[in-house]
């Protein structure tokens, strides 16, 4: 017994990708909306900027002694002239500072090729010690 032969008009069947796409598009945003929602935001360090008007107005002998704690870009500190190797060493002269003068502000400042993360966590350890005598500085050119 024979059979004919078949023959079905081949063409290509459509594909239609647009609900595809957006069943995609739905758990990508679901996603996104879940994990910002689950991500805590990150810790920051409360800075307030000096005004032109304050520093105007406040004479310069009833400004406060600093002391003046510099990052170096080898990670190294310098506090006014003296040179120490790591944090540690610099937060005994910080305590017996602050301990000394009650009236004094520690003044961090950090050479440019010094990372911002580095800048932070020096600064995040010295406000702890200091809490509002603390300040971040820079150097003017």
């Amino acid at each position: 017994m024979r059979f004919k032969s078949q023959r079905y008009s081949s063409s290509m069947p459509n594909i239609d990708i647009i609900p595809m796409l957006n069943v995609i598009i739905a758990v990508l945003a679901f996603f996104v909306v879940v994990s910002m929602e689950l991500t805590p935001s990150p810790q920051g360090v409360n800075i307030q900027l000096p005004s032109e008007q304050k520093a105007e107005d406040e004479p310069i002998e009833k400004q406060p002694n600093y002391l003046l704690i510099t990052i170096q870009s080898n990670e190294k500190f310098k506090i006014n002239e003296n040179n120490l190797d790591n944090l540690e060493q610099v937060m005994l002269p910080v305590q017996y500072y602050l301990n000394r003068e009650k009236q004094g502000i520690i003044l961090l400042v950090a050479e440019p090729n010094v990372s911002y993360e580095k800048v932070i966590q020096v600064l995040t350890k010295l406000r702890n010690v200091g809490g509002e005598r603390v300040s971040l500085g820079f150097e003017g050119e």
